[in-house]
């Protein structure tokens, strides 16, 4: 009795050690920002993922990358990195911004995230 005790700790602890993927990723979102929620965005229309943006700074149009990372069952985790450096500005932006995907992630499952912000953009 007590090896099967001690089997089926072993077990627990090895099923408690193994990860899913819905396990939250660390990203690196980059510099201060915020994303707007509206009736139709963020959204993935075909390819193309629609945000509003929103950045304290001295001027507009402040750079940022899109990053996916495949996670099983096809899906990808989605989120912006913000390039540009945050501005010692009292300035305030509201921008709506589009940006294409790559090809591998067109007939997937798309899971956004955001420093605000954390939902399912397109199911499969």
């Amino acid at each position: 009795m007590k090896k099967i005790n001690i089997l089926l700790l072993s077990l627990l602890f090895l099923l408690l050690g193994c990860g899913t993927s819905s396990d939250p990723i660390d990203v690196d979102y980059g510099s201060d920002y915020l994303i707007i929620v509206t009736q139709d965005r963020p959204s993935v229309v075909g390819n193309t993922l629609r945000v509003v943006v929103f950045y304290n700074g001295c001027e507009p149009n402040h750079e940022f990358e899109v990053n996916t990372l495949e996670g099983d069952n096809n899906e990808y985790e989605v989120w912006l990195r913000k390039i540009t450096p945050n501005q010692d500005c009292e300035l305030s932006f509201e921008e709506s911004r589009e940006f294409e995907l790559p090809a591998e992630t067109n007939q997937s499952r798309i899971r956004f995230s955001a420093p605000n912000f954390e939902g399912i953009l397109r199911e499969i």
